[in-house]
């Protein structure tokens, strides 16, 4: 017997959407251009972190530069399929910040031993990505294609504070599914091609309370392959996530309220 959990229940609506939307209306014979695209963005981080007893006190978070989190390299793999006016694109990526750093509020777990505010901690904070993109281009035009769809995702939050005058640590995670809107700018000229997407959503569902948004452009420029079907370009772009979330377990509360956003650097191979 299977018993659906949030979760599950979230997870079997990504699938579900997904496979609605996939191009099964495209002609059997017309195979999709496929891109892999190796990539890698300089994300920095920025926003506020808290760990607490689920309560009715006032919840405070942590600043990430108070904590000591700084930017880093990120590779991002990517793979796209093309019909004509139909994308599928995935994106997944591992995050990980670490930073010494002053607490701004004391984070707990339960009746378990606090780390007080002022204190010294090593904060450690992993985000593991995964999304899958289908859009329809409702406006495939001459001038530029405007198309509308969804997206799937799965991010895992891993958020831990370690106190650098005793042993006392208190960590938190989760994995988050999620489906948003999403829709897709693109324009190609010559050997410059050019391509903007925005998603995102803000629900409620039981004791997670979730606010995401993605954002995206980048300018690419075909440096072989012009007039073949496999090609190869270089991409430069920049990217913002934004993500504010809110679980209230049995025991705690955790808070992640964090944007990550920089630049990009990539190159594409089309077949």
């Amino acid at each position: 017997m299977i018993i659906f959990s949030y979760k599950n229940d979230v997870l079997f609506l990504i699938v579900m959407t997904l496979m609605a939307l996939l191009p099964g209306h495209a002609p059997a014979h017309a195979g999709p251009r496929v891109k892999a695209t190796f990539q890698a963005a300089l994300l920095d981080i920025d926003g506020n972190f808290g760990i607490q007893p689920n309560s009715n006190t006032i919840i405070l978070t942590s600043d990430a530069q108070a904590l000591g989190l700084k930017e880093e390299t990120v590779f991002q793999p990517h793979l796209d399929l093309d019909w004509k006016d139909w994308h599928l694109w995935l994106i997944g990526f591992q995050a990980d910040y670490s930073g010494s750093g002053t607490l701004e509020a004391k984070v707990q777990i339960g009746n378990f031993p606090p780390i007080t505010r002022g204190t010294p901690v090593r904060t450690d904070a992993g985000f593991k990505y995964l999304t899958a993109n289908v859009v329809y281009d409702i406006l495939p035009t001459d001038a530029v294609d405007v198309g509308l769809g969804l997206g799937g995702g799965l991010i895992n939050y891993e958020l831990g504070f370690k106190s650098e005058v005793s042993s006392v640590r208190v960590a938190f995670d989760d994995t988050l599914p999620f489906v948003f809107p999403i829709v897709r700018i693109a324009k190609e000229i010559g050997h410059f091609g050019v391509m903007g997407t925005i998603g995102g959503i803000a629900v409620v569902l039981g004791a997670h309370d979730i606010s995401y948004l993605q954002m995206d452009i980048g300018i690419n420029y075909r440096i072989f392959g012009q007039d073949k079907k496999t090609q190869g370009a270089v991409t430069l772009g920049y990217q913002y996530f934004s993500m504010d979330y809110e679980y209230e377990g049995q025991s705690s509360i955790g808070i992640i309220d964090v944007v990550l956003s920089g630049p990009y650097l990539g190159f594409a191979l089309t077949f």
